[in-house]
């Protein structure tokens, strides 16, 4: 058996080591739950000032915030704290989704699998829906994006060149409604 060197080594990798299981423990436990195990909200809710700036486009005058809202502005305020996008804007693009799914309910179900669709500009939700629904048919869209919300972030121009690549590479809609709820990043590979 070797001695230990004398430069330290065995000391860095023994630092490294109590590094790695200390970021571990903090962080890394969270990315190691079981499919459908919801996460803990990362950070606590902030008192949310109410906006004066949410208009009605026909009028122009004030409108208020619908209480729809509510529950998925404390959705994405808690998983994105860092995020200074203002309150109107966010009830607009959540009224923009509920106009697509025609339910509240439905919408704060999809923000709360997946709260990343509120930061995406307002019509990308739409627009990827759109190019699902002309490629899977307009119920199988709207199951794919059940079972997997992420499908509402994609780019709508990447999705329309790779969506019926896909399919003829895949063969069937089934086929491919099957794969792009597993891997939706696939929506958004580059054609070309």
């Amino acid at each position: 058996m070797k001695p230990l060197r004398s430069d330290g080594t065995g000391t860095r990798i023994w630092v490294v080591l109590a590094v790695l299981a200390l970021l571990l423990s903090s962080y890394g436990w969270n990315m190691m739950l079981p499919a459908g195990v919801k996460r803990p909200a990362p950070a606590p809710l902030a008192i949310r000032q109410r906006t004066n700036r949410l208009r009605d486009p026909e009028t122009g005058y004030q409108r208020p915030v619908p209480k729809e809202a509510d529950f998925a502005l404390d959705i994405f305020q808690r998983t994105f704290p860092e995020v200074t996008t203002e309150e109107h804007i966010l009830i607009q693009r959540w009224e923009d989704i509920v106009d697509v799914f025609q339910s509240p309910e439905l919408v704060n179900q999809l923000i709360e699998d997946e709260p990343s669709i509120l930061r995406w500009p307002r019509r990308t939700a739409r627009n990827a829906l759109h190019y699902l629904e002309i490629y899977l048919g307009e119920e199988e869209a709207k199951e794919a994006v059940f079972e997997c919300p992420f499908l509402l972030t994609k780019n709508a121009k990447n999705m329309r060149e790779s969506l019926p690549a896909l399919i003829n590479v895949l063969g069937s809609k089934q086929r491919l409604q099957e794969v792009i709820t597993k891997y939706p990043q696939l929506t958004n590979v580059p054609i070309g």
